[in-house]
């Protein structure tokens, strides 16, 4: 063995260059995340040294990993006064928080619009988590992200709203928002009666959602779970 391989360099000069370029580079994070590929294939594909390779990709692996901050959404039928008040609260946050968004993709309540929206995001998108506008715009779209081979939620972390009975029994079980109705009834009917004899409305009601943490959610897939060492 030379004492190139040794140090971790290259012993054929300019054959790092094979996967040092951004392109090379970003397909091969793309087969290691997606299509699970080893670094030892992936070098033999490319006729340079296994070190080679890991020295290319290791820092983009790393930011991905560490990068939690994307975000997709996709909405209900605009035409409705719900639908439009969860995206204004949507892309507020997302400005307030500084948070980077893949867009926003308006949908129809119905699975095909989530599935729609997953299914028309580029190949290298990154890691990112998707809050859908109900349970079956998110179903949609975990079958859209299982077809494409991204894990979730290694590589697609996603929420629901409504929290239907399906969803705890989903693969892997849905995150979901349960809204308590009877409590929301309650205080709908107290602001009514109070506008009817002309009395200021009550406090509004609070704790009315609560989040159903289930496996759809969870950190992106990093180094240590790519199930190869050096």
């Amino acid at each position: 063995m030379r004492a190139e391989d040794v140090r971790g360099a290259d012993p054929v000069p300019g054959r790092s260059a094979r996967v040092n370029h951004p392109a090379r580079c970003l397909w091969a994070v793309g087969q290691l995340r997606r299509e699970h590929a080893t670094i030892h294939g992936l070098a033999r594909q490319l006729g340079t040294s296994w070190k080679t390779v890991w020295r290319a990709v290791e820092p983009e692996l790393v930011k991905l990993a560490a990068d939690e901050s994307r975000f997709d959404g996709v909405t209900g039928d605009l035409t409705f006064p719900s639908a439009v008040s969860r995206r204004a609260t949507y892309l507020a946050t997302f400005e307030r928080l500084g948070l980077e968004s893949l867009g926003g993709v308006p949908g129809s309540w119905a699975a095909a619009s989530g599935f729609d929206a997953v299914a028309a995001l580029p190949d290298d998108t990154p890691p990112f988590a998707l809050i859908a506008a109900n349970d079956i715009v998110a179903t949609g779209a975990l079958r859209a992200a299982l077809v494409r081979g991204w894990s979730v939620p290694g590589h697609m972390s996603l929420t629901g709203w409504d929290d239907n009975e399906q969803s705890a029994y989903l693969v892997p079980s849905l995150t979901s928002v349960v809204l308590d109705r009877e409590e929301l009834d309650k205080n709908s009917m107290r602001r009514l009666i109070a506008a009817v004899r002309g009395e200021s409305p009550p406090a509004p009601a609070t704790g009315l959602q609560r989040v159903i943490w289930r496996e759809s959610i969870g950190a992106p897939s990093g180094v240590a779970d790519l199930g190869f060492s050096t």
